[in-house]
């Protein structure tokens, strides 16, 4: 018992070793079809082709994440269809939603921000299908990311906390973190000082019950911009500068470490502090975020130069940035950069400021009436969301009801119908014993009718019998007698005469007396048999039709009075049914009856031949005369045919002889 157990485990460990290695074996294959396709673009076609669904699922994934990381438009969008495209057709719901994902992110990142939103969500549906809440929520949090960056900030408030829900239930600390830092830049956007301080806050908390030095260094940074834009630059300060103290920020996080130089030293401006310790930090701040490519902190930083220059005196080089940054911000699609741009220059150069005020002018209205389309498309796309998800809830109520109805319907129909069959079974039963019983006393009344009617013509054939030899006989022996007493009287002609007339009356009398012998009860060739029944309905059909049927039986040394009960009545009956047939339809003048034994004693064979004018078998509607002939004939387990040309019609039946008694 215990070396099966070893082996058992063994073996165990060996089938999860192989399914390990076949997994390797697979991601390995995939990585060289990747990068040979990404050394050899033109390859694709001809690798692509050899290529199971499987592995083509596996590799565009791949290829879509890699262009997607390497910001190349074509290529992801080339990847990213396929592999949407084969998931979908493939019925695989988890890397269709995987492949709407990757859509989503490349939109976001490629400013598309309504196509961002509405991948999300169609990722977000999949995952929340499935029962995946990890991913569900974490697809309502970039969806509520997308409406915050559009400054649909009501909409990505209710977005963000359907995901808090969901981070709740699956106790997410790190979920709940991401969102409620989302609502708090939400709500400072909003003017909404204590609640966007309050979600911050609870961001910072959950920050420390993870003692991830990154995540409260990003949250002192975002309560310092609250402060900082709600004017109190001290606070602002001291939490840059606690933000600050994670010693390895600058290695492990450069963008961040940006961020907080940035606040600081703008903070510091704020407070009226000057030095040049505070340029060359928004200076410094500015250089990290051009060389990470961070465009908004660019803005930002371009921005806080510009303020600091006009602060300093220094509005030539105030203008050259801010009209820079003109440009910058409208390249980056950036209205809120570009507002605030136009709001400093139209401040320092006074010339201009009615153009830069009717640029902002237009920019504000063209931001109104963006945001008002952009909420109302959130608003349809929120909706339909709604509706997915309560059909889903409600489909999985009314599937849940539907199981357990349609098992009790299972069960209940199951109990019927095996009671129904129980109910026939026996009602079988009781009908094949009453059909035996039946078909003895039906064979018994055609024998006591055979009898009745032989006793009726045996009694006739020696009341005829006697008839003739009492009465008519005695009659002509006393004629003859009379002639032979006229014998003395002479003539020629009547002695001629009188011989022929004692020649005829012996004559008379010797076929009288062979008519009486006939008459007697001596001829015995046919029985009281099914023989006898058959002769029988043959020749009282053929009195009442005046057409012609002959009959043949040839059996050999069988005799068909051996045959069960069962099988008699079935016999006579479908010959009875073929007769009228022929009576009805045929037009025949005359019909032929065979019974035949062949040598070996194996197969009775019935045939009814007429030579009426013929139908149509293929075509002809059966009656219930020929599906009464053919059960009967499948009873006794035999064959049934018909074939049938203008004046001749044959009904031909086998039945096997060796049957069930």
């Amino acid at each position: 018992m215990k070396n099966g157990l070893i082996y058992l485990f063994f073996l165990l460990i060996s089938m999860i070793a192989c399914d390990r290695v076949s997994s390797n074996k697979t991601v390995d294959r995939v990585d060289i079809i990747k990068e040979k396709i990404i050394d050899e673009p033109r390859s694709k076609h001809t690798v692509w082709k050899s290529l199971s669904d499987s592995v083509k699922i596996e590799l565009a994934s791949e290829l879509s994440k890699y262009y997607r990381k390497k910001k190349d438009s074509s290529n992801f969008y080339l990847w990213n269809s396929h592999f949407l495209y084969l998931s979908q057709i493939n019925g695989n719901s988890i890397e269709t939603a995987e492949a709407y994902w990757d859509r989503a992110n490349f939109n976001e990142y490629t400013s598309h921000l309504d196509s961002s939103y509405f991948y999300f969500i169609k990722a977000f549906e999949i995952f929340e299908g499935f029962g995946d809440q990890k991913h569900a929520a974490s697809m309502l949090y970039s969806a509520g990311v997308v409406q915050r960056n559009l400054k649909d900030y009501i909409g990505g408030e209710v977005t963000t906390i359907d995901a808090i829900r969901i981070y709740e239930n699956l106790n997410d600390n790190r979920g709940l973190y991401k969102c409620c830092n989302s609502l708090g830049i939400i709500h400072n956007n909003l003017n909404n000082f204590e609640l966007s301080l309050s979600y911050h806050s609870i961001a910072l908390e959950k920050a420390k019950e993870m003692s991830d030095l990154n995540l409260i260094a990003a949250s002192k940074n975002n309560l310092a911009v609250v402060y900082r834009e709600h004017h109190d630059y001290e606070e602002s300060v001291r939490l840059a500068k606690e933000g600050l103290q994670w010693d390895s920020i600058y290695q492990k996080d450069r963008e961040l470490y940006a961020r907080l130089v940035d606040n600081l030293a703008y903070s510091q401006f704020k407070l009226k502090k000057t030095g040049k310790e505070i340029f060359d930090a928004l200076e410094d701040a500015r250089a990290i975020r051009d060389s990470l490519g961070d465009e908004s902190g660019l803005s930002v930083s371009n921005i806080h130069i510009g303020e600091y220059h006009i602060e300093n005196g220094n509005i030539f080089r105030a203008k050259a940035i801010l009209r820079d940054e003109l440009i910058h911000a409208k390249k980056n699609s950036s209205a809120s950069d570009l507002i605030h741009a136009l709001d400093l220059l139209g401040q320092i150069d006074p010339e201009n400021s009615q153009k830069y005020l009717q640029r902002r002018i237009a920019i504000s209205d063209s931001l109104i009436d963006i945001e008002r389309k952009t909420q109302n498309k959130f608003a349809r796309t929120q909706y339909e969301t709604n509706k997915v998800i309560a059909n889903n809830e409600q489909l999985a109520s009314e599937k849940k009801l539907i199981i357990i109805s349609g098992v009790i319907g299972i069960f209940l129909v199951s109990l019927i119908y095996f009671l129904n069959m129980q109910r026939i079974r026996v009602k079988k039963l009781r009908l094949e014993r009453a059909q035996v019983k039946s078909n003895e006393e039906i064979y018994q009344l055609l024998i006591s009718q055979q009898n009745h009617l032989e006793e009726g013509r045996r009694l006739e054939k020696n009341r005829m019998s006697k008839e003739l030899h009492d009465s008519v006989l005695g009659k002509l022996f006393g004629i003859r007698f009379l002639l032979t007493s006229l014998n003395g009287q002479q003539g020629e002609a009547i002695e001629k005469q009188r011989e022929q007339y004692l020649k005829d009356l012996e004559n008379t009398e010797e076929e009288i007396r062979e008519i009486s012998h006939g008459l007697r009860d001596n001829n015995e060739v046919l029985k009281t048999s099914f023989y006898q029944i058959i002769q029988n309905f043959l020749e009282e059909r053929k009195a009442i039709y005046s057409f012609n049927i002959s009959l043949s039986i040839k059996t050999g040394t069988f005799d068909l009075n051996e045959i069960p009960i069962s099988y008699k009545i079935n016999i006579f009956r479908i010959l009875q049914e073929a007769i009228f047939n022929v009576e009805k339809y045929a037009k025949a003048t005359g019909a032929k009856v065979s019974i035949n034994v062949g040598k070996d004693e194996k197969y009775i064979t019935l045939e009814v031949e007429d030579n009426g004018v013929g139908f149509d078998v293929d075509t002809v509607r059966k009656g219930i005369g020929l599906t009464n002939i053919k059960e009967r004939t499948q009873e006794m387990r035999g064959s049934f045919n018909i074939t049938s040309v203008p004046s001749q019609t044959i009904v031909k039946i086998i039945i096997p002889i060796h049957y069930e008694s």
